[in-house]
């Protein structure tokens, strides 16, 4: 009965174990920088971004999906970036930096309907022009988050991270004007030329 007990006990330690090494060592260490990178374009528009880091020296990550939501008066408005492919690890011999990337966010990629349905004239009249920004969206009641899912090569163990978010002041605090920097992850100001991929 005791080494019946013993052997049920080792038993789970060993599937803990494999786990906890599949799971968590195994998988990308994704950091999402907490500023987001604003630059100013013609005709009242803004271009936005994000930069993503793959702190891991040996997991690279595949299949990367970003969602930005924003809660704007107890609606939620979904942002999705274009998907990466792959984002390797910090020991990668591809390029110096292809361990980070900026994330472009696109305030026009939120559904038309659910524009229109806020009944805000100023808001779809912007819309409609091309020009609406993230600025749009301040109000007490405005919350903003990113959601980001990786998969990792060796293990196939899916990594959802909610890792940043924000109410209306944070949103203003962390939209800065100017662009991220390779190798660094805060803004720099003023718009200096930059090599890492978009």
């Amino acid at each position: 009965m005791l080494y019946q007990l013993y052997g049920f006990l080792l038993g789970c330690c060993s599937s803990l174990a494999i786990w906890y090494f599949t799971t968590i060592l195994l998988t990308p260490k994704i950091k999402v920088c907490r500023q987001i990178a604003k630059e100013n374009q013609p005709g009242g528009k803004s271009k936005y971004r994000l930069k993503i880091i793959n702190q891991s020296r040996y997991r690279e990550a595949y299949g990367i999906q970003i969602y930005c939501r924003i809660l704007y008066r107890n609606t939620y408005l979904t942002i999705k970036a274009p998907e990466i492919p792959v984002l390797y690890c910090r020991r990668s011999v591809k390029t110096s930096w292809s361990h980070e990337r900026f994330v472009p966010i696109n305030p026009m990629g939120i559904r038309n309907s659910k524009i229109e349905g806020f009944n805000n004239d100023d808001l779809l009249r912007k819309y409609k022009a091309g020009n609406l920004s993230l600025e749009d969206f301040y109000g007490d009641d405005t919350y903003f988050e990113v959601v980001l899912i990786a998969h990792d090569k060796f293990s196939g163990a899916r990594k959802f991270v909610v890792s940043l978010s924000y109410n209306s002041e944070e949103l203003k605090n962390a939209i800065v004007e100017g662009i991220f920097e390779d190798g660094k992850d805060f803004i720099t100001i003023p718009r200096t030329p930059h090599t890492a991929n978009e």
